[in-house]
């Protein structure tokens, strides 16, 4: 789990304000880390982010790219398209982040 500040940000960036954000009263130091920990601990990537989306925090899991192969949100929208190659022959391809119309944009080079 990621969090908003880190120890090593403000001198790193060298802006007063990320050490103002990050100091000593900031909710991600001490304590509240370890609590994040526990809380981690008793959960798998999914449902931990499945909690902290509930409560409208931004969170997701980080994947390798194998696992986006059958991902549900991105086969729902259609994000990968099998395409023909002469070399690997199908194999599926992301689609470019344009949209004309509820369909993924399909290049003339993969038509």
């Amino acid at each position: 789990m990621a969090e908003a500040c880190d120890p090593y940000w403000p001198a790193g960036l060298g802006h007063a304000r990320f050490a103002e954000i990050c100091g000593s009263s900031s909710p991600y130091q001490g304590s509240n880390r370890e609590r994040d920990r526990a809380w981690t601990l008793t959960r798998d990537a999914d449902q931990a982010m499945s909690e902290l989306q509930a409560a409208n925090a931004a969170a997701g899991v980080v994947r390798l790219p194998i696992y986006l192969l059958n991902d549900l949100h991105l086969g729902s929208r259609g994000f990968l398209q099998q395409v023909e190659r002469a070399f690997i022959r199908l194999h599926p391809q992301p689609s470019i982040p344009i949209r004309e119309d509820a369909r993924p944009y399909v290049s003339a080079q993969l038509r």
